[in-house]
């Protein structure tokens, strides 16, 4: 009679482990069955990439990223409850390629490119406490930036090596949004910045002067402006403000008293009074008049005080020069960077 072998453990605990190893390897086929993942790869202009899928809610997925270089790093992100999973980070410029792995599913290794525009930094863009019409901010070093006003192009501004940047706005009163962009990567923006700009003063009379029956004025105004010039309510001239506001003039006048005032952006500027003496109506025929130089006297400022525009610096010089070989007391001028206090010269008539 054969002796029957005893089962090492007892029936009922050997059918509790097999059944329970079979729950595991439902679970296990379960939680791996389907398609390998799948990753969509979204590349900003500033280089944000984006990188996402989906996955069983609460899945954990695990990125490789292997970097231009050939070095590796490691990303994460955990599916939702609708079973989306995302994540971003910013790389800088070159060719990259992502490999998503969900559970024991591995998807194919796929390919993005960040472009060079990648390389530039925010723009940033604040205004002046001080002066509503003075911006500045910061970008890429030795970048140009152009500036959008309401949508529009309205200058353009270079970032220093620093990377900062200033702009003074030329623009109507009122409001208006502000945003600068690369001008080669126009898709990379600063934020939108509203500014309020005040009515101008009207333009003003700062200096009036009569030198051989001319009137010489001088004031400031709107940057860019044009002034028009009165004498007695009649106009006389019409200049153009500079880009800092400043405006010059030069006209003659019978002799007498006059009032003279100036209208422009921002409305009428308070007159002021001139007189013309006798006489001296005759000194500007005949090609002039001498004038002693004073501190802070240049030829161009001369030549925009009395000639209307800074470029007629040279008449000044060559009219003093020709005075000079006639008349000893005028002085020569040898360099146009270079006169003196105290030195005689001619200023033609304009």
């Amino acid at each position: 009679m054969t002796a029957q072998r005893k089962f090492p453990i007892p029936y009922d605990y050997f059918k509790a482990i097999v059944a329970l190893f079979l729950i595991l390897l439902i679970l296990w086929a379960w939680r791996n069955s389907g398609p390998p993942p799948t990753a969509s790869v979204a590349v900003d202009p500033s280089g944000v990439v984006t990188i996402s899928g989906e996955a069983r809610p609460g899945a954990l997925a695990s990125l490789t990223l292997r970097h231009p270089d050939g070095s590796l790093e490691k990303l994460t992100a955990r599916a939702d409850d609708a079973g989306r999973w995302l994540a971003s980070k910013r790389l800088r410029p070159g060719e990259y390629q992502v490999t998503v792995t969900v559970g024991a599913k591995k998807s194919p290794p796929q390919s993005f490119t960040v472009p060079e525009t990648a390389a530039l930094e925010a723009i940033s863009l604040r205004k002046s406490a001080s002066a509503p019409d003075l911006l500045s901010g910061r970008a890429s070093p030795g970048s140009q930036l152009l500036v959008l006003v309401d949508g529009k192009e309205a200058g353009r501004v270079t970032a220093g090596p620093d990377g900062r940047w200033s702009y003074r706005l030329q623009a109507s009163a009122g409001s208006h949004t502000v945003q600068l962009v690369y001008a080669r990567a126009p898709e990379i923006t600063s934020p939108s910045l509203t500014v309020e700009l005040p009515r101008p003063a009207p333009p003003a009379i700062s200096e009036a002067r009569v030198a051989g029956g001319a009137v010489s004025l001088a004031g400031s105004a709107a940057p860019g402006s044009t002034v028009r010039i009165f004498a007695d309510g009649k106009l006389v001239k019409t200049v153009t403000a500079g880009d800092d506001g400043s405006w010059s003039a030069v006209f003659d006048l019978p002799p007498g008293k006059h009032e003279v005032s100036v209208s422009g952006e921002g409305g009428t500027g308070p007159p002021v009074a001139v007189t013309v003496p006798a006489g001296q109506e005759k000194k500007t025929s005949g090609g002039g008049f001498a004038y002693v130089v004073k501190e802070d006297d240049w030829l161009s400022k001369l030549a925009r005080e009395y000639l209307g525009s800074e470029e007629r610096y040279r008449e000044i010089r060559e009219a003093t020069n020709a005075r000079a070989r006639q008349d000893p007391s005028f002085a020569t001028i040898e360099d146009d960077n270079l006169i003196y206090p105290g030195e005689k010269i001619w200023i033609p008539a304009p």
